[in-house]
C-alpha cells in the first residue's frame, strides 16, 4: 500500500473517532496512553508491584481467505512494568474474535466465488457484513436492554483506475489520485441497537460496507480492516456534570461551525481581492524588474573599484614594512610621522564609522527582498510565515516540499467534468436523433414486410413483379400507413430499451469527452505549469540565497575597516611617543605594521565580497525576469483557488446542515438517554479489553484487531 493511502487511512480513523466521542470526555481527565501513574516516596510501589504491567497494548493478526474465513491468529502483545520496562512478544492464538467479517461478491447480479471471479469482467459488487459477536444485556434507565461491545469497523480497498470504473462505495469514502482509487468503508455493527436513536433524526450506523464498480480482468490486492474497541474508552463515568458538558459541548460545536462557515465567506470573498489585485502585482514585478537591472549595472561597478582598493593596501602593506625597517632613519621626522598618522587615524575612523550604516544597508536591502519575496508566495497563495534572514531558507524549503501537481489533475478534471456536463442535453440531443433515425428504418421496413406479404396473398401467383411492387407503394404512401409508422416508432422510442439505449450512449459520450480533454495541450499545459511553479519558489530561494552571500561579504569587509581604524590609532598613538623616546619607536611602527596588514586584508575580503555581490545581483536580475515571466501562471491559478473556494463554502454548508446540526439535534432531544447508554458502552469496551488481555479494567494499554484477507487474481 503506498504511503499516501496509509495517511488517508489514518485520517478517516481519526475523524471517525473524533465524532464518535466529541464532548464526551474533558481534557483534565485525559492521560496518555504510556504515561506511568503518578506515586509519591511515602507510597511507592513494592518490588511484586512493580514486577506487575502497569499498562499492555495488544495488535491481533488476522489472516483470513477472500470470503473472510479465518486461517490464522497472531497477537503481538506490548507491555511494561513500574520499573519502566518493556516487553514485546508475539504468539498464534485461537481466541474467539470479536466481530466476523463475510465477504461477499456478485458479477452482473448474480453471485459468485473468489475463485471464479478472478479475471472476469463486468458489473462488480464487493460487500462486507460486520458481526458484532460480543453483547451483554444491562439496564438503561429501568428497562433490561441488550448492548453490544463498540467496534469501529473500517475497511480499505485499493483499486487500479484502469481495471475500475465507475466506482460506487455505500457507506465509505472514495479517494483518487488519478492512477488508483483509495474505497475506505466504516462500519459500527451493533451500534444502531445498542443507542436506539429515534429514526427520524436520521442517522446510519451500518453494519456492512458495499463497492460496486465496473470491471475488466478482475483482480484485487488484500482488503485491510481496523477493529477498534475503544471508541467511548475515556468516558468518565464519574464526572456528575457529563451531561451538561455534553450539552456545551454540541453547542460549541454548532457555534464553531457557524464561525467557520463565516471564515469560508470571508476567505472568498478575499480571494476575490487578490484576483481583482493580480494586476497590481504585475507592475510591482515589472518595476522590481527594472530595479534589479540597476542593482545588476552599480554591483559591477563597485566590484572593480574594490579590486582597485585591494592593490593599494597591499602597496601600503609593504610600505608600512619597510617603515618598520628605517625606524631610525625616522627619528629625526617624528614629529612629521605624528601628524600623518593622526591624518590616517581620522580618516580610518571615519570609513569606520560608515561601517554600521552599510551594514544596515545591506541589510535593509534584505529586508526589502524577503518582503517582496513573502508578499509574491502569500500573492500565489502559498502559506508563508514572516520571512527573516535567520528562516527564509528553512520556510522557503517546505513551501517547496509542499507544492503538489496533483492537486492541480484534481482541478482540471472537476472543471472539464463540469464544462462537459453543461453540454450533456446537446449530446443526448444528437444521440436521440442518431437512435431515432435508426428506429425509424427498422419501423418502416418492418410495415414494408407486412404489406408485401398482404398484396401477395391477394394477387395470383402468377402476377408480374411490377404490379406487386407498384401496389405495395400505393400502400406504403397512404395517410393510414405513414401514421401508423410515426406511431409505432414514438412507441419504440418511449420503449425502456431504447430510453436506456440513449441514457448509455449520452454517458458514454459525456465520459469520452471528458478523457479527450483531459489529454488535451490545454489540460496538459495547466499540469506542466504547476511543475514550473515549484521550479519558480526554487529560483526565488536562489536569488535570495544569492544576495545572502553577498551581505555576509559586505559583513566581513566592514569588520576588516573596523580592524583596520582600530590599528591606525594604535599607529598614531605610537608615533606620538615616538617623539618621547626612541624606545618607544619600535612598537609604534610594529602596531602600524600590523593595522596596515588588517587593512590590507580587510581590502581583500571586501574585493572578494564585491566580486560574490556583483554575481548575486546579477543571478538576482535573472531569477526577477525568470519570476516576471512566470506571472501568468500564477494569476490563473489566483483564478483556480477562487473557484475552490467557493466549493469549500459550498461543502461547509452542507457539512452543516446535515451533519453538525443532527448532532446537536440528537443530543438535546435525548441526551440523558444517550448518556446512560455511551456510559455502559464505556464500561463495556473496558471489560472486553480487560478480559481479552487479562489485565484489570484500570490498567492503560489498547487493543487492536487488524484483518488482512487474501488477494483475488
Amino acid at each position: 500500500m503506498k504511503p499516501i493511502y496509509k495517511r488517508l487511512l489514518a485520517l478517516a480513523l481519526c475523524l471517525s473517532l473524533t465524532l464518535g466521542c466529541v464532548g464526551l470526555v474533558s481534557a483534565e481527565n485525559r492521560k496518555a496512553p504510556d504515561e506511568p501513574p503518578t506515586s509519591t516516596a511515602a507510597s511507592a510501589p513494592s518490588e511484586d508491584t512493580a514486577r506487575q504491567p502497569l499498562c499492555e497494548s495488544e495488535a491481533v493478526y488476522v489472516l483470513t481467505d477472500a470470503s473472510g474465513a479465518v486461517e490464522k491468529q497472531i497477537v503481538s502483545r506490548r507491555s511494561r512494568d513500574a520499573s519502566g520496562a518493556e516487553e514485546t512478544q508475539r504468539t498464534e492464538t485461537r481466541q474467539e474474535l470479536p466481530v466476523e467479517l463475510h465477504f461477499s461478491y456478485r458479477l452482473n447480479g448474480k453471485e459468485i466465488t473468489p475463485e471464479e471471479l478472478a479475471g472476469k469482467s463486468g458489473s462488480v459488487e464487493i460487500r462486507i457484513d460486520y458481526t458484532n459477536k460480543v453483547s451483554e444485556a444491562r439496564e438503561i434507565r429501568g428497562r433490561e436492554e441488550r448492548l453490544y461491545t463498540p467496534f469501529l469497523m473500517l475497511s480499505a480497498l485499493v483499486l487500479d483506475n484502469e481495471h475500475y470504473t465507475n466506482v460506487e462505495m455505500e457507506n465509505g469514502k472514495l479517494i483518487s489520485d488519478g492512477s488508483r482509487t483509495l474505497a475506505i468503508g466504516y462500519a459500527l455493527p451493533g451500534m444502531r441497537e445498542s443507542l436506539a436513536l429515534p429514526e427520524e433524526l436520521g442517522l446510519e450506523l451500518p453494519d456492512h460496507v458495499c463497492l460496486r464498480a465496473e470491471v475488466k480482468d478482475f483482480a484485487l490486492d488484500s482488503v485491510y480492516t481496523l477493529a477498534a474497541s475503544d471508541l467511548f474508552g475515556s468516558y468518565d463515568e464519574n464526572d456528575p456534570e457529563a451531561l451538561e458538558k455534553l450539552l456545551a459541548s454540541v453547542q460549541d460545536l454548532s457555534d464553531g461551525m457557524a464561525q467557520l462557515l463565516e471564515g469560508a465567506k470571508a476567505l472568498n470573498a478575499g480571494l476575490d481581492t487578490l484576483m481583482e489585485k493580480s494586476g497590481d502585482l504585475q507592475s510591482g514585478v515589472s518595476a522590481l524588474a527594472q530595479g534589479a537591472d540597476q542593482l545588476s549595472e552599480g554591483a559591477k561597478r563597485l566590484s572593480g573599484g574594490a579590486k582597485d582598493l585591494a592593490s593599494g593596501t597591499a602597496e601600503l602593506k609593504n610600505g608600512a614594512g619597510q617603515l618598520a625597517q628605517g625606524a631610525e632613519s625616522l627619528r629625526d621626522g617624528s614629529k612629521e610621522l605624528a601628524g600623518g598618522a593622526d591624518q590616517l587615524s581620522t580618516g580610518l575612523n571615519q570609513l569606520s564609522q560608515s561601517s554600521a550604516a552599510l551594514n544596515g544597508g545591506a541589510e535593509t536591502v534584505f529586508g526589502s527582498l524577503l518582503s517582496a519575496a513573502e508578499t509574491q508566495l502569500k500573492a500565489n497563495g502559498l502559506s508563508v510565515g514572516s520571512l527573516s534572514i535567520s528562516n527564509y531558507q528553512t520556510e522557503l524549503n517546505r513551501i517547496i516540499k509542499t507544492l503538489d501537481p496533483d492537486a492541480v489533475y484534481a482541478a482540471a478534471l472537476a472543471q472539464v467534468s463540469a464544462g462537459v456536463e453543461a453540454k450533456r442535453p446537446e449530446i443526448q440531443a444528437l444521440v436521440s436523433q442518431a437512435v431515432r433515425e435508426q428506429v425509424s428504418q427498422a419501423v418502416t421496413a418492418a410495415v414494408e414486410e407486412q404489406i408485401r406479404a398482404a398484396v401477395l396473398a391477394q394477387l395470383p401467383e402468377s402476377a408480374p413483379e411490377e404490379l406487386v411492387e407498384q401496389q405495395v407503394a400505393a400502400q406504403m404512401s397512404s395517410e393510414t400507413v405513414q401514421a401508423m409508422i410515426a406511431q409505432q416508432i414514438e412507441a419504440q422510442m418511449q420503449s425502456e430499451e431504447i430510453v436506456q439505449s440513449i441514457a448509455d450512449n449520452t454517458e458514454a459520450q459525456v465520459q469520452k469527452a471528458i478523457a479527450d480533454t483531459m489529454a488535451g495541450p490545454e489540460v496538459q499545459a495547466k499540469l506542466q505549469a504547476a511543475g514550473e511553479g515549484a521550479q519558480s519558489v526554487i529560483a526565488l530561494k536562489t536569488s535570495l540565497d544569492q544576495y545572502n552571500a553577498f551581505y555576509l561579504g559586505v559583513k566581513r569587509y566592514t569588520a576588516g575597516v573596523d580592524a583596520a581604524a582600530r590599528g591606525a590609532k594604535e599607529l598614531s598613538t605610537g608615533a606620538k611617543k615616538l617623539q618621547s623616546g626612541a624606545a618607544e619607536l619600535s612598537d609604534g611602527t610594529a602596531a602600524l605594521s600590523a593595522g596596515t596588514g588588517k587593512l590590507s586584508a580587510g581590502a581583500k575580503t571586501l574585493s572578494g565580497g564585491a566580486a560574490e555581490l556583483s554575481e548575486g545581483a546579477a543571478r538576482l536580475d535573472s531569477g526577477v525576469h525568470a519570476l516576471q515571466d512566470g506571472l501568468p501562471a500564477l494569476v490563473e491559478g489566483v483564478e483556480k483557488l477562487l473557484n475552490g473556494s467557493a466549493q469549500l463554502r459550498e461543502g461547509l454548508e452542507t457539512f452543516d446542515e446535515k451533519g453538525i446540526q443532527t448532532i446537536v439535534r440528537l443530543v438535546k432531544e435525548d441526551g440523558r438517554d444517550l448518556a446512560e447508554r455511551l456510559e455502559t458502552l464505556a464500561e463495556l469496551s473496558r471489560a472486553y479489553r480487560a478480559s481479552y488481555t487479562g489485565c484489570s479494567e484500570d490498567a492503560e494499554g489498547e487493543l487492536r484487531f487488524i484483518y488482512r484477507s487474501a488477494s483475488i487474481g
